[in-house]
């Protein structure tokens, strides 16, 4: 199974006069950065981080399978739209390339920066087909089908607003 596995501590300096630098560190590209008394600590937070992270992404897929569905029952009525039919087809194209990106860099020196910065990308991609979809079953008068896509975008927005707020609860806790 593809696992999106952060590895980056930034490791103590003990010769350092900071005593901040003396400590272990974890940012994400979420804005956080943490600093931890020790190097167990910081790994234990990014145990955390790795399997939320590993959620938010398999809900996301779920999600692009939904939207996917979708933009193909809506698939048959675009006839004559070619610059729509090409913007959902390349909305899904950069979905896919930057959710992959989030796995296949995810243990790069920069990864934790970057899973996050893929994962907020492949998110706005699936939200710009999705409004696309609510325009044309607007424009269809499908009032019911397009209130389901707008509950599609919601739901996308509360993953996003899960990445935004992932590893800030145990700044709280600690």
């Amino acid at each position: 199974m593809k696992k999106i596995h952060l590895v980056n501590i930034t490791l103590p300096d003990k010769n350092s006069f900071l005593t901040s630098r003396r400590k272990s560190t974890v940012s994400l590209g979420n804005d956080l950065s943490l600093i931890f008394s020790s190097i167990k600590a910081a790994s234990s937070f990014l145990a955390y981080v790795n399997t939320e992270l590993n959620f938010i992404a398999l809900v996301l897929n779920e999600l692009y399978i939904e939207v996917f569905s979708h933009s193909r029952r809506l698939w048959l009525s675009l006839d004559g739209r070619y610059s729509d039919e090409r913007q959902i087809k390349d909305g899904f194209k950069s979905f896919e390339a930057s959710f992959n990106m989030a796995y296949s860099r995810c243990e790069s020196p920069n990864g934790n920066t970057f899973t996050f910065r893929h994962l907020y990308a492949a998110i706005d991609d699936l939200i710009k087909v999705v409004d696309l979809l609510v325009y044309l079953q607007g424009e269809r008068g499908n009032y019911t089908e397009k209130k389901v896509l707008q509950a599609l975008i919601y739901r996308l927005n509360l993953v996003k607003n899960d990445l935004d707020k992932l590893g800030k609860d145990k700044v709280l806790s600690e």
